[in-house]
C-alpha cells in the first residue's frame, strides 16, 4: 500500500501497527446479509483458481528481473505486457477506446516523470439490460524499485502487490472460462503508480473507460498473500462500515469458509485504510469501492524480503476464490450494494 501524496492521508507505508505480532484474529461473528440480494450457488469457475495459477503470476510479476516494477519504467512496462497479454490469451475483450487494452499517461512524480499504463479489459455481461453495469476487479501491479545499501537492493514486492494482480489475473482467467459469463459485465483494470500516491487510479477516476455511474462495484485486490496464520479463513475490508459491501461478499461467498471483517477486527492500520489504496479515488466519485485484503501488516511489508517464496500459495487461493465468487454474486443479483456513509463528508 501506499503513501499517498497531494491532499489524501498518510499511506500505510509510514510504518507497521505495534500490533503487528499480536494474537491472530478471532473468526468474526455471521454478517447478515442484505435482504434484497439474489443468491448465487457456488460455481464450477473458483476451480480454476488454485495455487499453481497464482503461484506462476506471482513468481513472473516478483522476479528480480523486474527490479520491483517501479513507476515509471521499463520494468513496469514489461509488467504491464504480461498483464495484457494474459488477458488476451484468456479471451477477454478490448474496452472500447482502447485496442491494445493500455489506458497510457504520465504516471510518474515529480522527480521521474514519464509515462506508464492502466491495462484495462472486460468480460462482457449477457443480460441485455444489466449488462449496462459493470463490477470493478482491480490491482496495483507497480512496486517502490530498488533501494540500497545490502546484499540484496531489490524490493520484488511480491505479497505488495505482485498478490493482488495474480488474484485478478487468475479470475479473469475463470470468469473467462465460466460456462456462461455474469449477467453485469465485469471491468478488469491493473493500475500504475499507486506507490506514487494512488495515480493510475485517480487518473482513471477522471477517465474511466466505463461511465462510474453504471459501476456497482469496486473490488480492488492488495496483499492477498499471507493470510492470517491463526485464521486464514478470514479476509479483511477497507472502511467497510462504510457501505453494505461487506454483506454482499459474505452471503455471496457463502460455503466458501472465507468470513470478510472489517479492518478495525486485524489492526489500527488496517482499520484506518479505506482512503489509502486504490480504491478510494473511484469511492470519491460514488462508486461503491473497497479494498479486500488477508492477513496483517508484517515485517516482510516494503522490504526487500517480500519474496515470492514467502506467500502462502494455498491459503492465498482459498480466499481469492472466495472474491471471486462474491463477485458473481454480485454481478448476477437483480439488487446492487449501496453506501451507508459515503465518503466526502468527514
Amino acid at each position: 500500500m501506499t503513501t499517498l501524496l497531494l491532499s489524501m492521508s498518510v499511506g500505510w507505508s509510514c510504518g507497521r501497527d505495534d500490533s503487528a505480532g499480536s494474537p491472530a484474529v478471532a473468526p468474526p461473528h455471521p454478517v447478515v446479509p442484505p435482504v434484497a440480494a439474489a443468491k448465487s450457488p457456488p460455481s464450477p469457475l473458483t476451480e480454476h483458481i488454485n495455487a499453481d495459477r497464482l503461484r506462476t503470476h506471482v513468481e513472473w510479476l516478483a522476479s528480480d528481473r523486474l527490479r520491483g516494477r517501479p513507476t515509471p519504467s521499463a520494468q513496469l512496462d514489461e509488467a504491464a505486457t504480461y498483464v495484457r497479454r494474459t488477458f488476451v490469451e484468456h479471451g477477454l475483450s478490448a474496452p472500447e477506446g482502447l485496442p491494445d487494452h493500455e489506458q497510457r499517461f504520465e504516471c510518474g512524480g515529480p522527480t521521474n516523470p514519464g509515462a506508464a499504463s492502466n491495462v484495462v479489459a472486460i468480460v462482457p455481461g449477457r443480460d441485455p439490460v444489466l449488462a449496462k453495469q459493470a463490477v470493478m476487479i482491480t490491482a496495483y501491479y507497480d512496486h517502490v524499485r530498488e533501494h540500497g545499501p545490502g546484499p540484496d537492493t531489490i524490493f520484488n514486492g511480491a505479497n505488495d502487490n505482485a498478490s493482488g494482480t495474480a488474484a485478478m489475473l487468475t479470475i479473469a482467467g475463470a470468469l473467462a472460462a465460466a460456462p456462461k459469463p455474469p449477467r453485469r459485465t465485469i471491468v478488469f483494470v491493473a493500475f500504475c503508480g499507486e506507490e506514487l500516491g494512488l495515480l493510475g487510479s485517480g487518473h482513471y477516476a477522471e477517465h474511466p473507460v466505463w461511465p462510474l455511474d453504471s459501476v456497482v462495484a469496486q473490488l480492488n485486490l492488495e496483499m492477498l498473500g499471507r493470510p492470517e496464520p491463526g485464521a486464514p479463513r478470514v479476509s479483511w475490508v477497507t472502511g467497510m462500515a462504510r457501505s453494505d459491501l461487506g454483506a454482499w461478499l459474505n452471503d455471496g461467498s457463502e460455503g466458501s469458509s472465507v468470513r470478510f471483517v472489517p479492518g478495525t477486527e486485524v489492526g489500527r492500520q488496517e482499520g484506518s485504510a479505506f482512503d489509502r489504496s486504490d480504491n478510494y479515488p473511484l469511492a470519491l466519485q460514488g462508486v461503491i469501492a473497497h479494498t479486500i485484503a488477508a492477513g496483517r501488516l508484517d515485517a516482510l511489508y516494503h522490504s526487500a524480503d517480500d519474496e515470492a517464496d514467502t506467500l502462502d500459495y494455498e491459503g492465498m487461493a482459498v480466499v481469492v476464490r472466495a472474491v471471486a465468487q462474491a463477485a458473481m454474486h454480485i454481478a448476477d443479483a437483480d439488487g446492487r450494494p449501496a453506501w451507508i456513509d459515503p465518503p466526502g463528508r468527514e
